[in-house]
């Protein structure tokens, strides 16, 4: 390729335009992420972050396919790199540039996450008394023996031998939002719970097969969508007490729920979203006979509650549309649903 080229060695930068003539060094590596699934890899997107002691340096958002990261630095420097992508592990690792080079020899660098429980969980320095500043919990049950770890987000994991019924929860160094993930025997965990100390506002349920119970009560903050679409043994499903983010739930399409608790107030799912819902629900109670469930869906205020108040559960959240509505008076009438608000 044939350039044009100005000789610039008796000018000056204003001849040109520019206040100098700086010339910056840029580190150069390639990074490819992969995911497994059924014993095959596959090339994954995700996010990376280079970091410089606790100051980021370059984030990347990364294709799933090979990456060309770039960054300045010292060419000596001791960085770290952070590889992150919800529903997996958090990849950190430290490496000097020149010696990553030389080891890659001119290839990519390989990561492969492991898969993990993860959510982004938010802790605040104002937390419902008794609990400490910053703090924040979680609830689940395990087998006996079960072996999990837990990356807090915040540079400090855990390492659990697990009895049957577990708290767990954790002290941060200050308020804000931190990529909480949980590795181990995820096959295990059948119930899982997020209390008003317990904010999150992302969550990955994916590699939770057999998950059967999931509730969040009174958190104060809860994601928008609430995906269950890979927990086909999910049963039961409690949002209580205040939890105004969620907006869409997303169930599996074959399953056996037979509890669903959504109050409000002023809850944020539409009509739409409700319908669509319930529809589920109605299908799967139809095609597999399930009989005596529970389904409530109050738009109302627990912490305002008035006994005088004629109408205390106020209407039904969406609410439904009237074909919908149907639907909710059969599973009352033909298959014993105690549906609250009633239709």
């Amino acid at each position: 390729i044939e350039m044009e080229v100005v000789d610039a060695n008796q000018r000056v930068p204003e001849d040109f335009g520019y206040l100098s003539f700086n010339i910056g060094i840029v580190n150069t590596f390639q990074l490819s992420v992969f995911t497994e699934e059924d014993g095959q890899f596959s090339l994954a997107s995700a996010t990376a972050h280079i970091l410089n002691g606790t100051d980021t340096v370059r984030s990347f958002d990364l294709k799933d396919k090979t990456n060309l990261l770039s960054f300045q630095g010292e060419a000596d420097g001791t960085y770290s790199l952070v590889v992150i992508k919800n529903g997996y592990a958090r990849f950190t690792r430290e490496f000097n540039i020149t010696d990553l080079n030389v080891e890659l020899d001119n290839k990519p660098l390989k990561v492969y996450l492991e898969p993990a429980l993860t959510m982004l969980a938010h802790v605040s320095n104002t937390p419902p008394a008794p609990y400490p500043d910053n703090f924040f919990q979680l609830e689940f049950t395990l087998p006996s023996g079960a072996n999990i770890t837990i990356d807090w987000g915040d540079s400090t994991s855990d390492s659990y031998n697990m009895d049957s019924y577990e708290f767990r929860g954790h002290s941060y160094p200050s308020e804000g939002d931190y990529f909480v993930s949980i590795t181990g025997d995820l096959q295990a965990i059948d119930y899982l719970t997020f209390y008003d100390k317990g904010m999150i506002s992302e969550l990955n349920l994916e590699h939770l097969p057999e998950l059967v119970r999931f509730a969040m009560w009174a958190s104060g903050r809860s994601p928008k969508t609430l995906d269950f679409t890979y927990n086909s043994k999910i049963r039961s499903i409690v949002l209580a007490y205040g939890l105004n983010d969620v907006e869409k739930i997303n169930l599996p399409i074959s399953h056996e729920i037979n509890d669903l608790w959504i109050d409000g107030p002023d809850s944020p799912m539409t009509t739409s979203a409700i319908d669509t819902l319930i529809n589920n629900i109605y299908a799967n109670a139809i095609s597999k006979n399930i009989k005596d469930g529970r389904l409530y869906l109050r738009n109302y205020d627990p912490w305002a509650f008035n006994p005088d108040d004629p109408d205390p559960y106020r209407p039904l959240i969406g609410p439904p549309s009237e074909e919908t509505l149907v639907k909710l008076r059969e599973l009352r009438n033909a298959y014993g649903w105690v549906i609250d608000p009633n239709p």
